[in-house]
This record gives structure tokens, C-alpha cells and sequence, in this order.
């Protein structure tokens, strides 16, 4: 496999190890049976007629002679062959197969994250690989972070706080359209790549670009099948306020959290990924939100980023977009 790598995001964005390229796709074949050993009767003298078996034809050493044998895991490849199998093609363990294949049901198959490549292939580079969806066995490319928090992140959305593409109510959280399939990950270009709706995870990890190319992370422990199933559940998560503000260094957000995980709601307040602050028990009027997909509200323009809508002790106001990326393993 040919591996052209560039970097991720522009260099901010290579700095969390999305260092992206593209695998080609990789022709297989099938099994192909031992051949057969023919045998045959043929008289040893006069009135007399003795079985005698022909042996088959010696089609020379294994590895390069269109037969399966010695310890090859299919035709020609795998096993101590220097070839290795290709998509489809029997396999024994990942080893045998070609490029970034690991090996499925004892095929060669593409991975169904950047986490199972990372489990069969230790020490891959962070790049675009092509992935198979779980339900459909469908192919697309995604972003993999092999790198930051031990790695094996696959990369799901791609969000510009400055457009509406990803306002709360759109129905983009909720269907199962893509977008961007072909920016998987080196630029910022608003995507929701397949793996939104197929990968399921145990952590997401959201990212924020502020104007000045700076790079903020945060890891979120949840578990779900898909980050379309947890929106759609709305899963909650229990991060915490400095958490989240450690993704806006200079944000403001008020002292009481009302909510925060996917498809939060509070009042006007709305956000499909983040946390909604307000001052006072009640959270009937919350004036601050951190996170993505937001409804925008108080007037504010912000879908990605962070919005406080009162000017008091705790910072505000704020109305700050960055470019976002949601990626999970």
C-alpha cells in the first residue's frame, strides 16, 4: 500500500496526530481447492489388470504456483509467502493480509473503525483509511487518530461554528445522510461522514479550532451504537463545567450547569453535543452554552463553539465560533 501522508487540518490539526492519506482499494480473489490427483487402471501385463495411481504434476514451489498448499492462507499469499491476501481472500490472522485489511471471519476485510485497525495492526499512522460499516458492510473513508490519547479515534464530523449547517433543529442530527464524503478528514470542510451513523464507541473526543488556529481537546467517557443513536437518546454525560471550559480558554460560562451530553434542551438554550450553564436553581433561562450544534440563541449566530449572553462576574458576554471535530472510539 502506497502511503502519501499530509498534513491534517492545516498544521493546527496535525497536532492531534490526524495526519491523513488515502488507502487504495485492493482487488481479492477467492479459494481455489487443492487440485485433484487423478488416478487410472491400466494393464501390467497380458490378463492382468492392476490398479496404478499417476501422481499429479509438480506445479513447482508453493507461494508461486496458482495452487493452495504449504502454509499459505489462499492462493499464492499469506502464511510465509511474501505476498499477502487481498479483500475477500482467506486469512489465518491479520498478518496474512495486504495493506490495511485485518482479518474478519478468517477474510480479509476493511476494518469497521480506526480502533479495530489499531487492535490488529499496533502502530499504524494516523491517516484516512477506508472503513466498513458494520450494518451494511459498505465501504468509506474516515479520518484516524492514531496518535492523541492512545490513538484508534475515528473521526466523524466536521463543524464550522460560523454556518448553520449544523444548527440544532436541522435534520442532519437525525437521518442518515452523509456529508463531505470526500473530505474525510485533511481540510475544514463540514462533514458527517458515515461513521456518525455506523461506528459505535465507549469515548468521543471534540476538538476545537478557535480563529487563531488553536487547538483545544477533550475526551468524553460515553458509550452508545452510533453518535446518531446517542443524539437521538439523548445521552447525557457528567463531564463537568471545567471540562468543558478547557475547551474555550477564554470562554465564559455561568456557575450552574443545567445539562450537559447530546440533544441538550433547556429553555432557549440548545445543544446537540455540549453544556448549558445558567445562574440559580431554577435553569428556566440559561445564557451560556460550550459545545456543538446549537439553536443559535439570544441572538447569537454561533453553532460550534461558545455563547454567553449576559454581561456579568462570570466573563460574558460571548458569542466565539471555532471550527469543530467530534471523532470516537
Amino acid at each position: 500500500m502506497r502511503v502519501a501522508l499530509h498534513p491534517l487540518f492545516l498544521a493546527p490539526l496535525a497536532a492531534c496526530g490526524l495526519t491523513l492519506n488515502v488507502d487504495p482499494t485492493v482487488d481479492g480473489g477467492g479459494n481455489i481447492p487443492d487440485a485433484a490427483i487423478d488416478s487410472g487402471v491400466s494393464p501390467k501385463d497380458a490378463g492382468e489388470d492392476v490398479a496404478e495411481t499417476r501422481p499429479a504434476e509438480d506445479a513447482g514451489p508453493s507461494c508461486n504456483n496458482g495452487q493452495r498448499d504449504g502454509d499459505e492462507s489462499a492462493v499464492d499469499c499469506g502464511g510465509s509467502c511474501a505476498k499477502k491476501c487481498g479483500l475477500r481472500e482467506a486469512c489465518q490472522s491479520t498478518n496474512d493480509c495486504d495493506g490495511a485489511f485485518v482479518c474478519s471471519s478468517s477474510v480479509c476485510a476493511y476494518p469497521t473503525s480506526c480502533k479495530a485497525l489499531l487492535a490488529a495492526r499496533p502502530g499504524p499512522p494516523s491517516a484516512v483509511y477506508t472503513l466498513q460499516t458494520s450494518g451494511t458492510s459498505q465501504f468509506f473513508p474516515a479520518g484516524c487518530d492514531m496518535v492523541e490519547d492512545g490513538g484508534g479515534w475515528t473521526l466523524a464530523l466536521k463543524i464550522d461554528g460560523k454556518a448553520d449547517t449544523f444548527d440544532y433543529d436541522k435534520p442532519i442530527w437525525t437521518d442518515n445522510s452523509v456529508l463531505g464524503a470526500d473530505h474525510p478528514g485533511s481540510d475544514k470542510v463540514e462533514a458527517k461522514l458515515a461513521s456518525f451513523n455506523e461506528t459505535s464507541f465507549n469515548d468521543v473526543r471534540l476538538v476545537f479550532f478557535s480563529a487563531q488556529n488553536a487547538l483545544n481537546a477533550v475526551r468524553i467517557p460515553v458509550s452508545a451504537a452510533s453518535l446518531k443513536d446517542a443524539v437521538a437518546v439523548k445521552t447525557q454525560t457528567n463531564l463537568g463545567r471545567d471540562a468543558w471550559l478547557s475547551l474555550v480558554p477564554t470562554g465564559a460560562l455561568q456557575a450552574d450547569s443545567c445539562g450537559e451530553g447530546f440533544s441538550v434542551t433547556v429553555g432557549s438554550a440548545s445543544v446537540r453535543l455540549g453544556i448549558v450553564g445558567n445562574d440559580g436553581s431554577s435553569c428556566r433561562t440559561p445564557d451560556s452554552y460550550i459545545g456543538v450544534g446549537s439553536n443559535g440563541f439570544c441572538e447569537k449566530t454561533t453553532r460550534a463553539g461558545n455563547v454567553a449572553c449576559w454581561n456579568g462576574a462570570n466573563g460574558g458576554p460571548r458569542d466565539t465560533s471555532v471550527f469543530a471535530a467530534v471523532l470516537v472510539r
